[in-house]
């Protein structure tokens, strides 16, 4: 009696050799998904944390402050919330591989 094993086709469409492949190629796809995640929120903090060039024109009103603080408190926020968006989709996209 022979056993065959299924063999399930990767991204281009060529069979896989081993469960070991297919393992790979999922870590691979994981690592690559948190790695775009960690870029977008660098990407993201550095926008926030950049200088205005309000702040450079010489002092700043007490209301112009209050903005400023809570401008920068809203862009961090947005920051944190895609960041953790693009964290529970991979960790989605890891549970939802065999």
């Amino acid at each position: 009696m022979t056993s065959t094993v299924d063999h399930v086709p990767d991204r281009e469409g060529n069979p896989m050799s081993s469960p070991a492949d297919q393992y790979n190629e999922s870590l691979k796809k994981s690592q690559q998904a948190v790695l775009d995640a960690i870029e977008a929120w660098t990407k993201s903090a550095q926008n926030a944390f950049s200088v205005p060039t309000a702040t450079l024109a010489g002092p700043q009103t007490p209301d112009q402050v209050i903005d400023q603080v809570f401008d920068f408190a809203e862009q961090m926020l947005a920051v944190q919330r895609q960041f953790a968006k693009n964290m529970t989709a991979v960790a989605a996209s890891n549970q939802s591989k065999p």
